[in-house]
């Protein structure tokens, strides 16, 4: 007879058997550019908090996110780091007088020490809606410095991009679990002997319906994709609050593809339906 595992031990299996990413959303064939999409990403601040709530974005680039968002009648605090993107964004904001949007020229990091530099917690002191964070690869450091945010439990939900290979991406990744039910989107990349400049084609995507759920494990199998069957290779994270988690809500993301039928690019299933390149 076997004895019985003692109490520390069954925690610690208990724990990392609920440290996993769940792939109802891969399952349904939602790829990174289905996630990029402006009906997509304006359904999903709604699932987080009616118009009117807050949204931080860090990287904003050319400001689609902004512009979505802000358009749907949210409060977006916008941090972008390169100058000429945040003119960009400032003349988009200005050519807008009912968005309400903040442009923050500084990158996002751990500390601020430099002028330069600000953390998420010096930006916002209510409950934010989205925090959504692309920075390839810093997105560990921008954490950090949401870390009051976060240990407050003030943040709904999260879309953090992810880069194959990336230690960082691992880090956010178990950062993030103990208070956050994390689901991925379906990776994509530009598979090894294609062109860059060659239309996406189902080998662009790494869809896989038995991928490993486990982050450690998850992160293994993107990156020995990235090795054996990608120059690069990336996805898209989203996070949401524990609490916020119910049948209702899970039920919400499992319509999300209707969207694919209304308009967005949803990319992946275009493909298997088309069996062709876009």
């Amino acid at each position: 007879m076997l004895a019985p595992l003692p109490i520390l031990a069954l925690l610690l299996l208990t724990r990392c058997a609920r440290a996993a990413i769940h792939a109802d959303l891969h399952r349904l064939q939602l790829s990174h550019f289905a996630f990029h999409t402006d009906a997509l990403k304006t359904r999903l601040a709604r699932l987080a908090a009616p118009p009117n709530a807050t949204v931080v974005i860090v990287g904003v680039e050319w400001g689609n996110d902004m512009a979505a968002l802000a358009h749907a009648g949210y409060r977006v605090i916008a941090v972008e780091a390169d100058p000429q993107h945040a003119r960009t964004l400032r003349q988009r904001v200005q050519d807008n007088p009912t968005w309400d949007v903040r442009v923050v020229e500084a990158y996002a990091a751990a500390t601020a020490e430099s002028e330069r530099q600000v953390t998420v917690d010096s930006l916002v002191s209510t409950e934010v809606a989205v925090l959504s964070v692309d920075v390839q690869g810093a997105e560990h450091e921008v954490l950090r410095g949401a870390s009051k945010l976060l240990a407050e439990r003030r943040v709904r939900t999260l879309w953090v991009e992810s880069i194959a290979c990336q230690a960082s991406a691992l880090h956010v990744l178990h950062m993030l679990k103990d208070e956050f039910e994390l689901f991925d989107f379906v990776p994509w990349g530009l598979a090894r002997g294609k062109d860059a400049k060659v239309p996406r084609t189902r080998d662009s995507f790494l869809f896989d319906d038995a991928r490993p759920g486990g982050i450690d494990q998850y992160w293994q199998w993107l990156c020995d994709a990235q090795r054996g069957r990608y120059k690069w290779l990336q996805t898209d994270f989203l996070a949401v609050r524990k609490d916020l988690v119910d049948d209702a809500l899970r039920e919400k993301l499992r319509a999300l593809p209707r969207l694919c039928q209304a308009g967005a690019k949803c990319v992946l299933r275009e493909l298997d339906a088309v069996k062709d390149e876009l």
